[in-house]
C-alpha cells in the first residue's frame, strides 16, 4: 500500500501542472503598446486597446516594486529596459506591463535578466508607488530569452 502512494506522489506534478502551448500566443513587441498621439499626451489613453484578452508572448525583463498584493506578495511589472527601478525615472505607463501571477510562477527579481512573458494581457490603468502601468498581463509562464 505505501508504495502505491508513494508513486501517486511521485506521479502527481505531472497530472497537475498543464502543459501550455507556446505557439497559440501572439509575438508582440514594446512599440506595439503604445500609440503616437501629438494631441492627446497621456499615457493611460494612448494604448492598445485592441491587444485586450489577447493572448501574447513578449521579451521582458522582471521588475520587483516594493509595493505588496493585499496577501502580502510583492508587486512585479515587466519592463523593455533592463536596471528598472524605483530610485531612477520609470518608463512610461504604456512601457510597463503589471503581472498578475495568480499561478505563483518563481519570478527572479534580476532586472537585468531578459525572459519571455506569456500571459493574456489586459489594457488596465495601474498604479503602484513610482510605478505605473497602462496593462497588466495574467501570467501563465515565463521562459528564459534565447
Amino acid at each position: 500500500m505505501k508504495s502505491y502512494l508513494i508513486l501517486a506522489l511521485l506521479f502527481l506534478p505531472f497530472f497537475t501542472i498543464a502543459d501550455i502551448d507556446h505557439n497559440k500566443f501572439d509575438s508582440i513587441v514594446w512599440p506595439d503598446l503604445k500609440i503616437e498621439n501629438p494631441v492627446i499626451k497621456d499615457v493611460f489613453v494612448n494604448v492598445q486597446n485592441d491587444l485586450e484578452q489577447k493572448q501574447i508572448v513578449i521579451p521582458a525583463f522582471i521588475v520587483k516594486s516594493w509595493m505588496k498584493t493585499d496577501s502580502g506578495q510583492p508587486v512585479f511589472f515587466l519592463s523593455a529596459q533592463p536596471y528598472v527601478c524605483e530610485h531612477s525615472k520609470p518608463p512610461h505607463a504604456n512601457q510597463m506591463i503589471k503581472l498578475n501571477n495568480e499561478l505563483n510562477i518563481e519570478l527572479l527579481s534580476d532586472n537585468a535578466i531578459p525572459v519571455y512573458a506569456f500571459g493574456r494581457i489586459k489594457v488596465e490603468k495601474n498604479k503602484a508607488g513610482l510605478f505605473s502601468s497602462a496593462y497588466t498581463l495574467d501570467l501563465q509562464d515565463i521562459q528564459p530569452y534565447e
